[in-house]
Formats: C-alpha cells, structure tokens, sequence
C-alpha cells in the first residue's frame, strides 16, 4: 500500500512540473526582415538547447512559435549571418546581416572576376588549396568529387597518359541544344566540337598536366548564361584555370613533398592450373575431342607437385610509386610583385618499362612602371618524358590470355635467364622487359604581357600570348628469345618473338598566338550600386605540323636511328594544319 502511494505522489509532482512548464510558455510571434527591410522567406528560427523544436518564416517574414521568456531563438537563413536573439516579450523584429564574405568574394568569369552574390550563370569554383588535399599526378583527376554537377571517368591508369574523360550534364555538339560535355583532350588544345574550352590565365592551353601547387583556382562556366561571352566556342562550357600571382611583403617559400603508392582498383581473377586444366578437358569432351590432360597431371596441378603460374603476379608490380615536389616562392613590394614554382613529378608504372616525368616551372611577374601603367610577364615551360612497352595496352591481352599451366620461366638448368612460353606463342614478361620501348617527349613555353589601367573605374589592357608544343615519340620494337615446351619429346625449344627489329620516329610541333584587347569599367556608387561593363576584341591562330619516318628489319639493335636501317619497305609521312 505503501508503494502505490508514493508511486502516485510521484505521478502528481510529474505532473505539477509539466503544467508548471507549459504555463511558462507563450506564444511568440515576430518578424524576420533583411538590413534593407526586405522581408525574408523561408528562415530557420529554432530554440536553443530544444532539438527538434522550430518553425519558418512565412511569405512576409513572419513567424509563431512557442517559447518562454529569456529562451535563446537562433535565425539561420542562406547568405545572412547566423543570428541568436533572446525572447523578452511577446513579439520580436529580428534583423539578419548578409555574410560579408559572400558579399565580397569574387569568382573568375569570361575576361574578369565578377561578385558571387551577382551571379546569375551557373558556376562551380574550387580553390587551389583544395586540390592538394588529395594530391593526384593529374590536375583534372584531382577536380573529381570537388566540382557540383562535374563527372570525371578515367579510361586509363598509364602514367602520363591518364587524362579522363569530363562531362558536366550530358552530351552535346555546337549544333546540339542539350546539356553539356566537355570532353578534354589534353594534350594539346583540340577544336574538336565536343570539347570544352580550356583557359589558363585567359589564354587557351591545356590543363591536365599544370602544377597543382601553381593554381589559385579553377571555375567551370556550366551554362549559357556564364559562358555567352565566348559564344559559340563555349557551348560545350568554360573551364577557367587562374595562376597563382605575388603579394606585397617578404619572400615566403614554401616547400611541398609527397609520396605515395598506386595500385589497381580491380585485379582480374584468373584459374589456377587444376581449373583451366579440369573444365578444359570437360569442354573439349563436350565438343566430341579428346581430352588434353591426363588425370595424372590434373592432379599434380591440384597437389601442387606440378606448378600453376599466376602471369599477372610474374609479369606486373603489386603497386607503383609515385612522388611530387613542389618549391614555390612568392613576395613583392608596392612596384613589384613575384610568383616562382618549381615542381618535379616522378610516377612509375606497374612494369619496368613504364613511367612518367614531368618537370614545371612558372614565374608570374607584375611590375607597375608607373602609378596608373602595370606591365605582367609570365613564363612557364614544361617538360615531359612518357616511357612505355613497344608493343603498348597488347601488353594487358597477352597476360589476360597466358596458360596458367605454362611455366613464367624454364628450369635453370636450360638457361639461367630463360622466360617461358605462355602457351600462345609469347611472353609477357618478355613484352614487358625485352621487347623495347615507346617514348614520348613533350615541351611546353608560354608568355604574356598584359593589364594597364590608367583611369578610376576605367581600365584597359592588352595582352599578347606565345605558346609552343613540341613532342618526340619513338618506339623502337626488338625481337626476344622465349622457350617452348614440346610435351612430346618432353624438351624445352628456344625460339624468338614475332616481328623484325622495327623503329618509328615521330616529330609534331605547334604554335598558337593570341591577341587580346579590351576596356573595363567597374564602379560603385552610394555604396549601393554597382556598374560594370566590358569590351574586347581577341584574335587567336593555331598552326600544327608533325613528321614521321619508320625503319622495318634492322639488321641489328645496337643503332636506334633512322639512318641505321634498310631502306627495304621504309615509310614517311607528314602533315600540317592551321587555324
């Protein structure tokens, strides 16, 4: 009996304090406006402490809500300050601030920058510090996952020659109203009609292999609205990359290293020798043929007595290295102000033959001659060494399809060096080792002079851009010996490769000028009213050419040149284009 009572008195002072609570408790109603008075649809007020207790303000900014006096409202709503107000009567008049950096802050466009808070275009902009936070040998690989409404997909893990594809909305062409590809070629800069148009500095160059540590930011005009500026040639979208530049004060230097492995995502799981061997057999005696192992050596396969090679473990690395330094220096005064990077890529290959180097340097100048007339000059040079097998992605096939039950290697007692036939009629190990190489070589040179403002509000610049691309690709295919096993006569046979000794040269250049000229006006009044306009003139012209020479049957591979061959069966070719 005792229980129960104070069970109930427990029940009545529960309830005491709950009605005592609710009793606290009014209505509060108020308003939520913006510092111009605009009232503001759609904010967020909630109580403090109280999860899950809150409402919205209406149509014109108005709000009710349940709260007892000295609780702590706190107002969020899109581009205004957070703001935290405590009730102390019945109806409140709640003014937010705009955030300040949103006011502020400034995206690159077509020929500028424009305010954020103004833009009406559909923009993505991630700064350059983003990209190293996940540092990728290339550039347009580390956008991935950091752009809204961007999708990367890469076709290749070739070091130097892993460029994705990058599409933004859909497919289109300058004749195709849908949304937008922008399909890079990255090479060198493509007029192909699906491609995007790539900016560096407002010159038109390619992206992928820049230096991360050199990018202040890069911005991708997605629509119509964006990238009018550019017309027809920015259907496909704009992908903008600024440089870093010098500020006024001492010399910062700054050093960055990284290292790191690469892997592949996804390796193919092969039979072992007892499997190809057992459901080989069924096959063949499904189709009416007799078997081609006996039971006897299908079980030293599954044993282990006989061995079972795994051609993807014997012919390639489980991971790869790779490494990046970067050493930049940046500082000025009020006349002159420096930017100087220096980087250095080293990326190997899952084989030996394969791996790629990449030296950068960039140095962006500003100097003002006088107090209304700066003159910039910025150079940059890359250079690039590609290195591969001769025989290129056949390398992948020939693993694919090689025998688990021949042998990577004959017994030493034939030849200590010996590689082993793959049951069809090669040796990817050989293909990777002994077969010779592809390489290519790529430079890069640009400059420009730009920017003289002379009036307030009122600036006019003039640029001028010279960029050069030169690429040397040679492959120089050699014949090598493997060994075959005849069952038969239970003997190992020395054979060679197909193919001759073969070499092909290439050589390719191109040259693009560009000219640009334009007057800008950008001022503000009362502190509420902005005014800005742009006008341009811009020419541009591309020239390419390449050469090539190829030798077959060398006599021997001692000579990797041209000259060294026979002229039995020889080729040359040559092109050129201009725009």
């Amino acid at each position: 009996m005792r229980k129960k009572k104070n069970l109930f008195v427990l029940f009545l002072a529960t309830l005491f304090s709950i009605t005592q609570i609710l009793a606290q408790e009014s209505i509060i109603k108020g308003k939520i406006v913006a510092e111009d008075g605009e009232p503001l649809i759609g904010a967020t007020i909630a109580i403090k402490g109280q999860s899950g207790k809150g409402t919205a303000t209406d149509v014109d900014g108005n709000f009710s809500l349940a709260a007892s006096q000295g609780s702590v409202l706190v107002i969020t709503y899109v581009g205004f300050e957070t703001t935290e107000s405590i009730v102390t009567s019945s109806t409140m008049h709640i003014v937010l601030s705009p955030q300040s950096q949103i006011l502020t802050e400034v995206v690159a466009v077509g020929y500028g920058v424009q305010k954020k808070v103004d833009m009406t275009g559909s923009v993505s902009t991630v700064k350059g510090d983003m990209l190293l936070k996940a540092p990728s040998p290339n550039l347009t690989n580390a956008l991935a996952g950091k752009m809204t409404g961007v999708i990367s997909t890469q076709q290749s893990g070739k070091p130097g020659l892993d460029d994705p594809i990058f599409s933004i909305r859909g497919k289109s062409t300058l004749g195709d109203n849908s949304a937008l590809l922008l399909l890079i070629d990255l090479s060198i800069p493509s007029t192909k009609s699906n491609s995007a148009l790539l900016l560096v500095d407002g010159i038109e160059r390619s992206i992928s292999k820049l230096d991360p540590n050199e990018i202040e930011s890069v911005t991708i005009l997605k629509d119509a609205a964006s990238a009018a500026v550019y017309g027809a040639r920015g259907a496909n979208g704009v992908i903008l990359v600024t440089t870093k530049r010098g500020g006024q004060g001492k010399t910062k230097i700054n050093y960055t290293a990284t290292f790191g492995l690469q892997s592949p995502t996804v390796v193919p799981k092969m039979m072992n020798a007892y499997e190809y061997a057992k459901y080989l057999n069924l096959a063949l005696v499904n189709f009416g043929n007799l078997p081609r192992f006996t039971e006897e050596q299908i079980e030293g396969y599954r044993n282990g007595s006989s061995p079972s090679t795994d051609w993807w473990k014997e012919t390639l690395k489980k991971r790869a290295g790779t490494q990046m330094h970067s050493l930049t220096a940046n500082g000025g005064n009020e006349t002159t102000k420096y930017f100087i990077s220096l980087g250095l890529l080293d990326q190997d290959g899952l084989y030996d033959l394969s791996s790629f180097k990449k030296y950068n340097v960039r140095s962006n100048i500003d100097t003002k001659v006088t107090k209304e007339f700066t003159v910039s000059l910025d150079l940059a040079g890359r250079y690039e060494k590609i290195s591969e097998s001769a025989l290129g992605d056949g390398l992948f096939s020939s693993i694919i399809g090689s025998k688990p039950t021949e042998r990577a290697y004959v017994p030493t007692s034939v030849d200590p060096d010996g590689l082993g036939d793959n049951g069809l009629n090669t040796s990817p190990i050989g293909v990777t080792e002994r077969v010779g190489y592809h390489k290519v070589e790529n430079s890069v040179t640009l400059k420009g002079v730009y920017e003289a403002p002379f009036l307030k509000g009122l600036k006019a610049s003039a640029s001028f851009s010279f960029d050069r691309w030169f690429s040397r690709d040679k492959t120089f295919q050699t014949p090598f010996e493997f060994y075959k096993y005849d069952r038969i006569l239970d003997k190992y046979n020395k054979t060679k490769s197909g193919g001759g000794i073969n070499l092909y040269e290439g050589r390719a250049e191109d040259q693009r000028l560009t000219y640009q000229a334009s007057l800008m006006y950008d001022n503000s009044f009362l502190d509420q009213h902005n005014v800005s306009a742009l006008f341009v003139l811009e020419e541009s012209s591309y020239k390419y050419n390449v050469l090539s020479a190829a030798r077959v049957n060398f006599i021997s591979p001692e000579i990797e040149e041209i000259f060294a061959g026979p002229t039995l069966d020889l080729t040359n070719g040559g092109s050129s284009s201009e725009t």
